[in-house]
């Protein structure tokens, strides 16, 4: 009988650390997003300063890029950064396609070494995006697997949301490599 109570108790031990070791993974994996988002952010003032010299008459654009850049920056949560992110890479790309009717631009090696570094960032983020989706689901599949799903309650254990963007958005925005 004690054994039985001891194999209860250590079991419930190791379910609760699982689950904490891997609630922090997933505050690692959003902090990475959030980093890769950052870098992102950080380089978009550059562009915008970098393709405005070339390209005025835009302004437009770059005001809503910079609006959205700001809005999305503010956002808490990784949720909450998702319907903005949407708008920000379509605004991105747009500004990134103005090489085409601006050939000057498309010589310019500022504008050619932000465009690399963004595409750089693009890959990472996906990367970043990738671990923190991976990390979700193993998440999400260990608290909804016998016994844990039993202890969902007791421990307060909720399934986590993965980082989607909205998929007929992604269809329409080139991928940044495109336009090296």
């Amino acid at each position: 009988m004690i054994i039985l109570i001891l194999a209860f108790i250590l079991g419930l031990i190791f379910i609760y650390n699982k689950s904490i070791h891997l609630k922090n993974l997933i505050l690692e994996a959003e902090s990475g997003v959030d980093v890769q988002l950052k870098r992102r952010y950080d380089l978009v003032p550059n562009l915008v300063k970098t393709v405005s010299t070339y390209c005025d008459h835009e302004a437009k654009t770059f005001e809503e890029v910079a609006r959205l850049r700001t809005q999305t920056m503010n956002q808490k949560t990784l949720k909450e950064k998702e319907s903005f992110e949407n708008q920000f890479e379509h605004g991105l790309c747009t500004i990134l396609g103005l090489k085409e009717s601006h050939p000057n631009l498309k010589a310019d090696v500022a504008f050619l070494k932000i465009q690399k570094e963004l595409s750089l960032i693009e890959d990472d983020l996906q990367y970043a995006r990738r671990y923190y989706n991976g990390v979700v689901r193993k998440f999400n599949s260990f608290i909804n697997l016998f016994p844990v799903c039993l202890l969902k309650k007791l421990f307060a254990l909720t399934d986590k949301p993965f980082f989607q963007l909205d998929g007929e958005h992604e269809k329409l925005v080139p991928n940044v490599k495109d336009f090296l």
